[in-house]
């Protein structure tokens, strides 16, 4: 005899079986995209920004050093500077002596004085600008840093953003899949009582 009603005992698990095959490629898929979601993260701007931690610190160790050497230089020029009035007082001192000899001796300490205050002039001057380069490479550094911290936490929050939402899909997809199990097995139940009235 020939079914007037087709039986749906091969269908639901027939189903259910795809469904479930699908489920799982599509959880790979997941599985593989956070992955690379998070190496690329780990390889990518985490170590931006843990290289950019190591050049601001360094930064900001070559500021400190700078700012101690202008501060050595500085009082070189106030001690150079305390010995060209010293020799200048000096040479005042042989010129009224009226010894030639004496003038002669001090004047050759005071220009030896000058030069060494002309000396420690340009030292001052040179740390300065060593001091102004790097301020300007930490504040670079700093900024860099600064930057690259706020796209790593753009970057770790767009991840959990898509994790969410991977994870809302493949809720959904196993609520289908319930969804379709009770419904396979509420048809079956309603053939089966149909099936008792034929």
């Amino acid at each position: 005899g020939l079914d007037v009603l087709p039986s749906l005992a091969a269908f639901g698990p027939a189903l259910m079986k795809g469904a479930q095959a699908e489920g799982a490629k599509a959880g790979q898929g997941a599985g593989a995209a956070f992955g690379k979601a998070f190496a690329a993260t780990d390889t990518g701007s985490a170590a931006v920004v843990d290289k950019l931690k190591k050049a601001s610190a360094a930064a900001e160790k070559a500021v400190t050093s700078e700012t101690a050497t202008i501060a050595k230089a500085r009082a070189a020029q106030r001690d150079a500077a305390a010995k060209v009035i010293e020799a200048e007082d000096k040479l005042e001192k042989a010129r009224a002596t009226g010894d030639s000899a004496k003038v002669a001796a001090a004047e050759e300490r005071l220009a030896g004085a000058r030069d060494r205050l002309a000396g420690a002039a340009s030292s001052v001057e040179a740390s300065e600008k060593r001091l102004a380069a790097a301020t300007n490479a930490r504040n670079d550094a700093v900024d860099n840093l600064s930057k690259a911290e706020k796209d790593l936490a753009a970057e770790t929050t767009k991840v959990g953003d898509e994790s969410s939402k991977a994870t809302s899909a493949l809720d959904r997809f196993k609520a289908g899949l319930k969804g379709t199990a009770d419904a396979s097995d509420e048809a079956q139940g309603k053939a089966g009582k149909l099936g008792t009235f034929l």
